[in-house]
């Protein structure tokens, strides 16, 4: 496996959960 496809995919996944709990944060923040 190479190494940059690994750090772009580690990437993507950091900005999906980020962007996943910003959502989650901003429905409880409505609550």
């Amino acid at each position: 496996m190479d190494i940059e496809f690994a750090l772009i995919i580690a990437l993507k996944v950091i900005q999906i959960a980020d962007y996943g709990s910003r959502i989650i944060a901003r429905y409880h923040k409505k609550k």
